[in-house]
């Protein structure tokens, strides 16, 4: 809605450059004998905006919904003026407004711009609880056992999760070191990984990468091979561009998971990474989210203009790197590969959508808007993922360190036609900024979803029977 009222007001404050083209339609308007047809019109369209706009929960907590209402309210306020006093009187007031025009128009271009920027920078107006310690406070259950929890991945016995603690990208931050950790899924207790290393027989000769250099994990994924075994990609971003893999092997001597690293890919040098989906031969598709150069003001002026700025990559042990057909769109994030199908789900954060890519005949089967979509998680045929509802800039308002608790939505799609199958909204929860939504299910035979977020000490999860 903000950027569909923004538009309008930007076109609306161009138009009255107009002045050739505005005097003589609102001279018509002048000569109309009676003016009931424009008061009807106005009051009934008004009433339509103004319930269309106060239909959505805590509406009056969101730009986009406060500024419809108030043009809806004034819209039936001008026709019930026009009832109330009288045609003449309305068109005496039209008729001063044409006399000085420019004199009431260049304010009213400013006014115009103020709010379509506004409207672009800022959505959320309500308040953002401050967060203060580990406990529940609506529906999410919290756990403070984790740092910038990015992506998460149920291992193959669903008794753990693996989770990538992020360090950050450029331009929004600077790099620093990550790692990988499992969580206990009863339970929720952090348990650390030891990564032994083989030699590289998974990824491409020429990556090496020492037992001693940091990693700056992102996106993951986890694939049974087709030789049986389990494989782990990792997106890391340091001590350079690559993609890591590992082997998941249960531990022998207690109830948990082996990593054993089997190599990496480098990056071609113009590709900065994001996310990665495996298959089961050991290629995999990952997402260039924008150039290296990449900076905080085109990312800003992306969030507005939707424009392009990556593409999705697949990579062979034969082939090499090379782009994937109709992947192009605004920082590509989160992927997935459904390889029974041979589907390709793209995530596009900047682009506000998802969308799914027929890979054999190279086109884009169906799209949906959302805002701020990031990785995506692929169950039993259905879509997992999480959408911000606030504009970009509404983060300022955060603290730099710690949880920022914006709302948010997590929504359930069919994969095979992008209908809504369920969707939860929170607000006012010691969480914010997610990532990913991972479905996954206890011993009990419950079900829970748990959140990532790219900033944030902790995870979230809530019980699937919530509403």
């Amino acid at each position: 809605m903000n950027v569909v009222l923004s538009v309008i007001f930007c076109s609306l404050a161009i138009l009255l450059i107009f002045k050739t083209l505005l005097v003589p339609l609102t001279n018509r308007l002048l000569g109309l004998k009676s003016l009931r047809i424009y008061v009807v019109t106005n009051i009934i369209l008004g009433l339509i905006l103004a319930s269309y706009a106060a239909s959505a929960t805590d509406w009056f907590y969101y730009t986009g919904s406060l500024t419809l209402f108030v043009v809806a309210v004034l819209a039936v306020a001008e026709g019930l003026s026009i009832v109330v006093f009288g045609d003449e009187k309305y068109k005496s007031i039209l008729q001063f407004c044409i006399k000085r025009y420019w004199l009431i128009a260049i304010p009213s271009m400013f006014v115009l711009v103020a709010l379509s920027l506004m409207l672009l920078s800022r959505s959320f107006v309500g308040p953002i609880p401050e967060v203060a310690g580990c406990q529940t406070i609506k529906e999410l259950s919290i756990s403070c056992n984790t740092l910038n929890p990015e992506d998460l991945a149920l291992t193959p016995d669903g008794k753990f999760i693996v989770v990538s603690e992020f360090g950050g990208i450029e331009p929004l931050s600077r790099p620093k070191a990550g790692q990988l950790i499992l969580l206990d899924v009863q339970s929720k207790i952090r348990l650390p990984v030891t990564i032994e290393f083989a030699e590289n027989t998974w990824g491409d000769k020429s990556c090496v990468r020492e037992q001693q250099q940091p990693m700056g994990p992102h996106g993951i994924d986890i694939v049974q091979r087709d030789d049986g075994r389990f494989q782990l990609a990792v997106v890391s971003h340091m001590p350079y561009e690559s993609v890591e893999m590992f082997e998941l092997s249960k531990r022998s001597d207690q109830d948990g998971w082996m990593f054993t690293w089997r190599g990496c890919v480098l990056a071609p040098t113009v590709n900065h990474l994001n996310d990665v989906s495996l298959a089961s031969d050991g290629s995999f598709y990952v997402t260039h989210m924008a150039p290296h150069d990449f900076s905080v003001v085109e990312f800003f002026i992306t969030t507005i203009t939707r424009s392009d700025t990556g593409y999705v990559l697949r990579w062979d042990s034969v082939t090499g790197f090379s782009q994937v057909p109709e992947s192009e769109g605004g920082q590509p994030n989160g992927v997935v590969f459904d390889q029974s199908n041979t589907i390709l789900y793209v995530a596009f954060n900047l682009s506000d959508r998802l969308v799914a890519i027929d890979l054999e005949e190279g086109r884009v089967l169906r799209s949906y808007s959302l805002n701020g979509p990031d990785n995506i998680v692929l169950n039993d045929g259905s879509i997992w993922v999480t959408s911000l509802n606030h504009q970009i800039l509404d983060t300022l308002r955060c603290q730099e360190i710690g949880p920022c608790a914006l709302p948010f939505s997590v929504t359930q799609l069919d994969a095979s036609s992008f209908d809504v199958q369920r969707q939860w909204t929170f607000r006012g929860e010691p969480f914010g900024l997610p990532t990913v939504a991972l479905p996954f299910a206890l011993d009990s035979g419950a079900q829970q979803v748990m959140l990532g977020s790219f900033r944030s000490d902790r995870i979230a999860f809530f019980n699937l029977d919530t509403e």
